[in-house]
């Protein structure tokens, strides 16, 4: 006889680490994400979200069966033996339970098990919702935010291998960072800026240099580029006009300054604002870089954007 109570006890065991391995999850969509596509028709979308709203109570009917079968399982330890003994004897084989749960000694069968019996599972759940909601856990957890911090998001998105390309993931971590950039780290050095002086003769010599620099607007300066002048714009040196005799005769004076610690998000404002592209950068009353809207969203965007792109302005809209 004390063989078959021993025979139960096992079976009891393994079916306490079979209703603890059983593992009803949600996917690891967002919960943002399951119900746009459930939105648009999607049926596996729509199971999700009806699942996710059921396994708070599918978690209250997972501890009255353990705790039913914790009970079983003492009482017949306590049939052969003492209680305090039985409830040793339990304990121990409770963590040899737990042991077999997180090794996934019985993966094969649940898996196997959870086919078979999550169809009738969602209806018992409904249908014994009332008592099972007792027992649910406070404060659902499903569809709660899949990040916690920007470093969070930049790491998942590294991370994607199905749904970002290579440029959309660099354009994705360029923008997270952009609001921590200054105009600084995105300026051109006052030693790499192209300039010209104003008392200079407008000629071959002088365009051919300007062809060379590649530039379609140059810095025009005093003595240094601490004295800026104002702005040179190429289209004003085509075609030639006879009355041109110096630099100074086509110089724009009209600049605008950003400062060199300025958010780089400021220099999208001020280009919106005045409709330029081009900002010299001061930093205590020197001239310290030059910094293009192009500039600008290369950083933005984690890329130069392709010529593709650009459009044609009249030198008025620079």
């Amino acid at each position: 006889m004390e063989w078959l109570i021993w025979l139960a006890v096992v079976i009891t065991a393994v079916l306490i680490a079979l209703v603890e391995s059983l593992r009803f999850a949600p996917s690891s969509l967002s919960q943002a994400e399951v119900e746009r596509r459930a939105s648009r028709g999607d049926s596996n979308a729509q199971h999700e979200l009806a699942k996710r709203s059921l396994l708070p109570l599918y978690y209250g009917l997972q501890r009255i069966k353990v705790t039913l079968l914790v009970l079983v399982l003492v009482g017949l330890v306590a049939s052969i033996y003492q209680l305090w003994t039985a409830l040793l004897i339990s304990f121990g084989l409770l963590i040899l339970v737990g042991v077999a749960v997180a090794m996934n000694w019985l993966g094969w069968l649940t898996r196997w098990l959870q086919l078979i019996i999550e169809p009738y599972l969602w209806k018992l759940v409904k249908t014994g919702a009332p008592v099972f909601k007792l027992l649910a856990p406070r404060g659902n957890a499903v569809g709660a935010p899949v990040f916690a911090s920007k470093e969070e998001l930049k790491q998942m998105i590294e991370h994607d291998t199905g749904v970002l390309s290579a440029a959309e993931k660099l354009r994705l971590s360029a923008a997270m960072h952009f609001d921590s950039k200054t105009v600084r780290q995105a300026m051109v050095p006052a030693s790499k800026i192209t300039t010209v002086g104003q008392s200079e003769t407008v000629g071959p010599l002088l365009l051919d240099k300007l062809h060379k620099a590649g530039h379609n607007i140059v810095v025009v300066i005093g003595r240094s580029l601490d004295s800026v002048k104002g702005l040179l714009y190429m289209s004003d040196l085509v075609p030639l006009d006879p009355e041109i005799q110096t630099v100074k005769d086509v110089t724009r004076p009209k600049v605008y300054w950003v400062s060199a610690d300025a958010p780089l998000n400021e220099v999208l404002a001020a280009s919106l604002k005045t409709g330029r592209q081009l900002f010299l950068v001061a930093e205590a009353g020197k001239t310290v870089g030059l910094i293009t809207l192009l500039d600008t969203l290369e950083i933005m965007l984690g890329s130069r954007p392709s010529k593709d792109a650009e459009v044609s302005a009249s030198p008025d809209d620079l």
